[in-house]
């Protein structure tokens, strides 16, 4: 795909991009060429189980690779509560995630402690927004960090974006 092009996509589908379905859509569309976005604002496809219907849900999500974990933040962008696929990961963590071309298995486990605080500060440098959803958060933002299960299939690429703060 010609930059000309990538270009016009991304202005295209950006200002169609509200529905996350559409962003899913696209995303998987090119691979992550449009939809993903770069550090410190880099985009996941991250696909869960619902806790109710069973049924597969696929989502964008913003994530970080922080010290070699890849982490996410429910934020829900600065509703009140947090994400339906935060929801579902407490009730089945195991997901699916797409970064670019790559789809792996993982596990989401939600952070506590000294690992989310520390996590969730550096966090908060690379998205200077999520200082005001931790506003209305009263009980604040989990915190969830996926751990691969297995290796990336055969024909998925390894690339990754990091996010190196200091």
């Amino acid at each position: 795909m010609s930059d000309s092009l990538k270009v016009r996509l991304q202005d295209f589908f950006g200002r169609r991009m509200a529905s996350p379905r559409a962003h899913a859509r696209m995303y998987r569309l090119t691979n992550g060429r449009i939809g993903h976005g770069s550090p410190p604002r880099s985009v996941l496809l991250l696909t869960v189980t619902g806790r109710k219907s069973g049924r597969q849900w696929t989502t964008p999500v913003a994530y970080f690779d922080i010290d070699g974990k890849r982490a996410l933040a429910a934020t829900n962008i600065g509703r009140e509560g947090p994400p339906e696929w935060f929801r579902n990961i407490r009730a089945n963590p195991a997901v699916t995630t797409q970064v670019r071309a790559q789809v792996n298995q993982a596990m989401g486990r939600i952070t506590q402690g000294e690992e989310r605080e520390q996590l969730w500060s550096r966090m908060k440098i690379g998205n200077p927004l999520y200082e005001r959803y931790e506003l209305r958060s009263p009980d604040g933002i989990p915190v969830v960090v996926l751990e691969p299960i297995g290796e990336p299939p055969a024909g998925g690429t390894t690339r990754s974006s990091t996010l190196t703060v200091e």
